[in-house]
C-alpha cells in the first residue's frame, strides 16, 4: 500500500516538475514573441521613416533640378559682356553728374 502511495506521490511530483518546466517554457516563449513583436513595430517605424525620407529627398532633387534649369536659363538669357558695358556706362555717368 504504501509503495503504491509512494508511487503516486513520485508520479504527482513528476507532473508538478514537468507543469512547471512547461510553465517556464511558456513565459519564455511569451516574452520571446512579444520582445520580436516589438522589434518588427520599431522595424516597420524605420521602414515608414526610410520612406518618408526617401519622398522628401525626391521631392527635393526634382525641387533642386527644376531651379538648376532656371538657373541656366537665366544666364543663357543675360548678357556679361552688355551688362558690364551698362555698368561701366552708368558708373562713368554717375562720375560725371558728380563732378558738375
Amino acid at each position: 500500500m504504501e509503495t503504491m502511495l509512494e508511487e503516486k506521490n513520485r508520479e504527482i511530483n513528476d507532473l508538478e516538475t514537468s507543469r512547471a518546466i512547461k510553465e517556464n517554457d511558456k513565459r519564455t516563449k511569451t516574452k520571446e514573441l512579444v520582445d520580436s513583436k516589438r522589434e518588427i513595430a520599431q522595424l516597420r517605424l524605420k521602414l515608414r521613416e526610410a520612406q518618408n525620407s526617401q519622398e522628401k529627398l525626391e521631392e527635393l532633387s526634382k525641387a533642386y533640378e527644376s531651379k538648376q534649369e532656371q538657373l541656366a536659363k537665366l544666364k543663357e538669357s543675360v548678357n556679361l559682356d552688355e551688362l558690364r558695358s551698362t555698368v561701366m556706362k552708368r558708373k562713368q555717368d554717375l562720375k560725371e553728374l558728380e563732378i558738375k
